[in-house]
């Protein structure tokens, strides 16, 4: 990616984020009355390819939500992904799913795009391995990822070996991760630019482990999706399912949104394509610092470094995880008078401390 194509891709994503809204979103049976403190409701969409797309119903339940002030999300069930009919790579399919969404546009979304906040095109969770649809094509698939990764010893272990050696079960993850967002990336590429695709996913499963959750979950990986997630333990920009956070909330019971800090340190997330764990050494020693001291942090993907470091003294990195572009940004971070933090050995950046030094000073 040049210089050009990352500045217009950065000026894209801020535009984007400043239109994130922060929702309070009811869940489930609201016709008899919805808790205080609520402005959205959410409706529900079977998409699925084996039913009659017939959404009268919803449509009076819309009528309904817009007569009382509130806003709407649509939630909408493709059947994504252990509930599919044929494989993934069956083209019919795919094609039957996407009539479903573009149904969506040209009926519901083109009557109530005022008041319209999103659409949910999955539930389900962060971890897509737990329910991947597997076939011979997709193992297939995972061994030739893995060569690509340059795992070729693990390459030639069967599917069942590799989900139960720890080494490896990340890297399936990683790869059902991909299989799946870019299938859902492809499915939200036929709705409007201006209505906004929400994946609302669990991470509970990997509460205790951070460094897969900042792998799994990667800004940059769903730079075209927006999140709704419970279970996380990270300050991932997402709204909270079942759990507020300062970025909105999806549930049933009464709440309060968190107030939003005053946040002067940034993580870099490396890029989506690095893969190994050693990409990432020190950040899960920096997190837990950072936790245990209850400083906060936002976490920033190393492609939006330049359009998200606005406010921020200190950007903690990797350099086993640092691309040439991203040496590049911390420059220019320095240059604005940011200070870099290193999780391992020093890079002579103009500006930049060690993890234990910074540590000791603050």
């Amino acid at each position: 990616m040049d210089d050009h194509t990352e500045e217009h891709f950065e000026e894209e994503f801020s535009f984007l984020t400043e239109r994130h809204l922060k929702p309070r979103l009811f869940e489930g049976e609201w016709q008899n009355g919805v808790p205080e403190g609520f402005d959205a409701v959410t409706l529900y969409l079977d998409g699925r390819t084996q039913v009659e797309l017939d959404w009268k119903k919803a449509r009076e339940q819309a009528l309904q939500a817009v007569e009382k002030g509130y806003l709407l999300l649509w939630d909408m069930d493709l059947g994504l992904f252990d509930r599919l009919a044929h494989p993934l790579s069956n083209q019919t399919q795919f094609l039957s799913l996407t009539l479903s969404l573009e149904h969506f546009r040209d009926s519901l979304w083109k009557e109530f795009k005022q008041q319209t906040i999103g659409l949910s095109l999955y539930r389900g969770q962060a971890d897509f391995s737990r329910r991947f649809p597997w076939d011979h094509g997709q193992e297939q698939n995972l061994k030739e990822w893995l060569l690509d990764c340059g795992k070729e010893d693990l390459a030639a272990l069967s599917l069942y070996v590799l989900e139960q050696q720890a080494e490896s079960q990340q890297l399936v993850r990683l790869f059902c991760r991909d299989v799946a967002i870019e299938y859902l990336s492809l499915l939200a590429s036929r709705l409007p630019d201006d209505l906004l695709a929400y994946l609302y996913l669990d991470a509970s499963s990997l509460a205790h482990a951070p460094l897969h959750q900042l792998q799994l979950l990667n800004p940059e990986r769903f730079n075209r999706l927006h999140l709704a997630l419970k279970g996380q333990t990270l300050p991932f920009q997402a709204w909270g399912w079942h759990q507020p956070t300062m970025h909105g909330y999806s549930g049933a019971l009464p709440f309060v949104l968190p107030h939003v800090p005053e946040i002067t340190i940034g993580i870099c997330v490396p890029s989506m394509s690095c893969y190994h764990s050693q990409h990432y050494q020190g950040l899960d020693q920096a997190i837990r610092h950072l936790q245990e001291r209850q400083l906060p942090f936002k976490l920033i993907a190393e492609t939006h470094l330049t359009a998200q470091w606005d406010g921020l003294d200190y950007i903690l990195y990797a350099p086993a995880g640092l691309s040439v572009q991203g040496k590049r940004k911390l420059q220019g971070f320095c240059a604005a008078g940011g200070t870099v933090v290193s999780t391992q050995h020093l890079l002579e950046l103009p500006s930049e401390l060690s993890l234990n030094d910074w540590l000791s000073t603050i």
